[in-house]
């Protein structure tokens, strides 16, 4: 996994902390940090990638170099912790379910179009008063303007009038926004193939082809990055590739990195060969892209209360979320909560198998003997996951407030024309409205756990709840002819009519009670996006009902356990029997496609065939890794031989050899199942 240290936070350590002396206000000390960092920033003259100026530390001296390390690394992410606002739920859970880290800040895509058009002097000149939101703003646009000069430059101050201006534009409006919320977390770049083709007449394809090669290497090389790899480029949408799709497209080919993350939006009418661009080892190999269906993510903004007036605008934001630019604000990953958590306090009394008191949480327990039937035990387990909801749900307002009371983002808040109208900053009631994603982490696990208990406990009469729970507890040391039933059950994923309607139901009555938490200026949407924590949670977890021994991973994202066979199509069946615009919030399908497929015409027509199935039965995204197990295999053995070799992790891509051996193993084990 990547390593934190190696990226520019600028959450900057100021020696003798006196940077904010005689500051209170959170909204002035947000510009004063960022007037002083961009001041400071140390730049390059000359670069090989055709950018006036890059960061960097080449020309610097030893000491200057040690210095600037030392403020990146001592820094790193203190901006981002949100900390722990529910401590007793948290110590009941030994700390497992209450992990925030990067929740509030990060996962912004600006509003390039609006910025290259008008210039941010426009912003500047619309500043009419003298509150501390004006004085910070106004600071913050010339701080920006400023740094456009050390940079040899006009643009984003003034509107970009050629090709040049306008990436030199983007650049440096993506490095500004990274600094101003002082983290790299999921700065995405939006419809570049769209904003950027009024800039390309006149210009060859062979020149642009090269623009692109250079403006990508410079985002995988430049130490240290200013993004990570879930910096999402989208291409494509409602009206198809347009000529600099396909440049970019070609360019990524060329580049064979993972940043940026290539967004692919797949529409209804884009045509064969288009789709076919997508689908080249060159590509696949380094995990890219991740595919989106246009009109099911449509469909989902709209469910989700999105105006109508703002569709259009939308973009895949980060690996996962669905966004609007200079409107929204996303808390994402805003709430973790582990789903099979209910599952064991509705078996255990209210306490969670490894606690040694019930969860502080308004929800009479119940006896084991009171369980009637399967509808009383259901009805008990969605209680539980409502009440451990409302708690996180509230903590995390909560946080948020907080951090609004310490420090606050005057550039981005500049950038949405409703906090200049409200003089507030995005994040404190100033952007049109906000979203809280609710990861839904093991929510298929419970579902085929819950499925288990019908069948086995209520339907059949083979064992007893009391039995179930002392093999859950024993990881099914003594029960090996329980545990065989379990996992002869058919399961989610493979097409199942019961098993599907369980998870059907269960997603739909969790969605309900998620978007019952939205208040007038709150949104609360459900993810089913694990990243790789499907592994890491899974480590700490008790075995479950569904088969899953203690430690195993969880289910990743909209797919399967790990020991679940799904095919291909079957997956997509019951990854699609759900009403996934419930879960805009961002969810993937993940899918392992063997190169001796996509490399034949007839492979790549039939993985077409299947993506544009899923999306056209709502599903909202894919993602695809295509490298061979052969490869892998060696990697593991050989990784100085394969450190070009990258895998599709979370919904972006890492290079495989510097993934830990578990993760690892888990792709081997996943990809041996054509999962």
């Amino acid at each position: 996994m990547f390593e934190r240290g190696h990226f520019l936070t600028h959450a900057l350590k100021i020696e003798g902390d006196d940077l904010y002396k005689d500051i209170s206000s959170p909204i002035l000390k947000g510009a004063k940090f960022f007037s002083y960092t961009l001041e400071n920033l140390p730049l390059e003259f000359p670069n090989k990638y055709g950018f006036p100026a890059v960061f960097g530390m080449g020309s610097m001296s030893e000491a200057e170099r040690a210095l600037w390390t030392h403020r990146i690394e001592e820094t790193e992410m203190r901006s981002c912790s949100s900390g722990n606002f529910y401590p007793e739920f948290s110590r009941a859970l030994r700390d497992v379910d209450c992990e925030h880290g990067v929740g509030g800040v990060g996962h912004e895509t600006p509003d390039y179009e609006y910025v290259l058009k008008n210039g941010l002097r426009s912003i500047y000149e619309s500043v009419d008063g003298d509150t501390d939101f004006d004085r910070a703003v106004a600071e913050s646009l010339l701080a920006v303007r400023n740094f456009a000069v050390r940079n040899g430059t006009t643009v984003p101050w003034e509107p970009a009038r050629s090709f040049d201006e306008a990436l030199n534009s983007i650049w440096i409006l993506f490095v500004c926004t990274v600094i101003s919320e002082r983290t790299i977390y999921s700065f995405s770049w939006g419809r570049m193939d769209h904003y950027l083709l009024p800039y390309c007449d006149g210009i060859s394809d062979e020149v642009l082809l090269k623009k692109f090669v250079d403006f990508f290497s410079m985002l995988n090389d430049v130490p240290p990055k200013f993004c990570d790899p879930a910096s999402a480029l989208n291409i494509g949408g409602a009206d198809g590739f347009n000529r600099l799709s396909r440049i970019i497209i070609e360019a990524m080919a060329i580049v064979k990195k993972p940043i940026p993350l290539l967004a692919a939006r797949i529409s209804e009418g884009l045509s064969a060969d288009d789709f076919a661009l997508l689908l080249r080892r060159e590509l696949l190999e380094c995990g890219q892209p991740a595919f989106y269906g246009e009109e099911s993510c449509r469909a989902a903004l709209k469910r989700r209360g999105v105006a109508e007036r703002y569709i259009d605008r939308w973009v895949a934001n980060s690996c996962m979320s669905l966004f609007i630019p200079g409107v929204e604000w996303q808390d994402t990953w805003g709430v973790i909560m582990l789903m099979p958590r209910a599952l064991e306090l509705a078996l255990n009394g209210g306490k969670v198998f490894n606690g040694r008191e019930p969860l502080p949480l308004d929800v009479l327990p119940e006896a084991l003997d009171n369980y009637k039937n399967f509808e009383l035990f259901y009805a008990k387990v969605l209680e539980y996951l409502k009440a451990m909801l409302a708690i996180l749900v509230n903590g995390e307002r909560d946080g948020a407030s907080r951090r609004c009371k310490s420090f606050q983002n005057p550039f981005l808040s500049a950038l949405r024309p409703e906090c200049m109208r409200r003089k507030r900053e995005f994040r404190d009631g100033g952007a049109d409205f906000t979203t809280i994603v609710i990861e839904t982490f093991g929510l298929v696990n419970l579902a085929d756990s819950l499925f288990t208990i019908s069948e086995l406990i209520f339907e059949k009469g083979r064992y007893s709840l009391e039995e179930l729970v002392g093999a859950m507890k024993d990881n099914f040391g003594d029960a090996s002819e329980m545990l065989s039933k379990i996992r002869h059950l058919p399961k989610y994923g493979q097409c199942e009519s019961l098993p599907m309607a369980m998870m059907e139901r269960l997603s739909g009555d969790v969605a309900s009670i998620i978007e019952g938490m939205s208040t007038e200026t709150s949104l609360c949407v459900p993810s089913l996006h694990t990243f790789y924590h499907h592994i890491i949670y899974g480590e700490k977890l008790p075995a479950y009902a569904d088969g899953r021994l203690a430690g195993e991973p969880l289910a990743k994202n909209a797919g399967t356990s790990p020991a679940v066979m799904a095919p291909h199509t079957s997956l997509v069946l019951d990854a699609t029997s759900f009403d996934q615009a419930h879960y805009s919030g961002g969810q993937a399908l993940d899918l392992w496609i063997d190169p001796n497929e996509w490399e034949s015409e007839a492979g790549r027509r039939r993985y077409i065939a299947l993506f544009q199935t899923y999306f056209r039965r709502g599903g909202l995204q894919l993602q695809v890794n295509g490298a061979s197990i052969t490869d892998l295999e060696a990697a593991m053995m050989n990784p100085e031989n394969y450190e070009h070799l990258y895998i599709k992790l979370g919904g972006f891509s890492e290079q495989f050899v510097s993934l830990e051996r578990s993760l690892q193993e888990d792709y081997l084990r996943r990809f041996a199942k054509g999962m």
